[in-house]
């Protein structure tokens, strides 16, 4: 899908480039997730969870630390190692649980970790910044909110970060180059420009979001963190937020 919306972008006589892009594209992912996930809750009712595919009365802190674990091993396959990361709980609500679409969120993390990660081995190979992460609620919009706090290279355009199939990396992932035996493949760490936007239109589907900032330096790290550590250099911010209760009924799968 990636590939067809990059041809279509570089076709400047094609009068419908722009329609598949910003709308047509959008329908189409949003309807595939619904069916996902309609055919994974189908799965799991009849495994015998009473839920199905919604996890009811998850930690986050399992989610958050299950996501961290995954992307420093790909960063790790990637360029040899990963950056330290750091959790840090601005209040006790945030150690809760919460209802949400545990395999979705846990891929939003992942792919916002990834990107901090990147960003970090691309500003110091050899010594990378370290990634903070504040985890908070805010009582007034009822939501729990994921802050990823990178100190990387930093980011020259937000919007055009969330464009599916952008992407600022020059070389593209290719499957047969990653090919490590016949079946293992080294995952992507970035360069498909679809993490992103399919994990943004994951967090709205069922009330969530996801938002980008660019950050100067001097930020302090609230709440209580396992390391000691200074006003941070200039970054990245990634927010990750959560509805804390919603209505199901309410949630646009389709």
């Amino acid at each position: 899908m990636a590939d067809v919306v990059i041809v279509m972008r570089l076709c400047e006589h094609f009068p419908y480039a722009p329609i598949l892009d910003q709308v047509l594209v959008d329908d189409f992912l949003r309807q595939r997730l619904g069916i996902q996930l309609l055919c994974d809750h189908y799965v799991s009712l009849n495994k015998g969870k009473p839920n199905g595919g919604i996890s009811v009365n998850c930690t986050f802190q399992n989610v958050l630390t299950d996501a961290i674990q995954e992307s420093k091993h790909i960063c790790d396959a990637n360029f040899g190692t990963a950056p330290n990361v750091h959790i840090s709980h601005v209040d006790n609500n945030s150690m809760s649980q919460i209802t949400l679409i545990r395999p979705w969120v846990h891929h939003a993390i992942v792919e916002l970790l990834k990107n901090a990660m990147t960003s970090s081995m691309e500003k110091n190979p050899f010594d990378p910044p370290d990634i903070y992460v504040e985890v908070y609620t805010c009582h007034h919009s009822h939501t729990l909110k994921c802050k990823i706090i990178d100190q990387g290279k930093g980011l020259k355009n937000v919007a055009e970060a969330f464009k599916f199939a952008s992407s600022s990396i020059e070389h593209k992932w290719d499957r047969l180059n990653e090919q490590q035996s016949y079946a293992a493949v080294r995952p992507p760490i970035a360069s498909l420009g679809v993490g992103l936007p399919l994990s943004t239109m994951m967090m709205r589907m069922f009330g969530g979001n996801i938002h980008l900032d660019q950050r100067p330096s001097g930020y302090q790290v609230s709440g209580h963190c396992s390391c000691k550590q200074d006003p941070l250099k200039s970054g990245v911010t990634a927010e990750l937020e959560l509805p804390f209760s919603i209505d199901i009924e309410e949630w646009s799968f389709m």
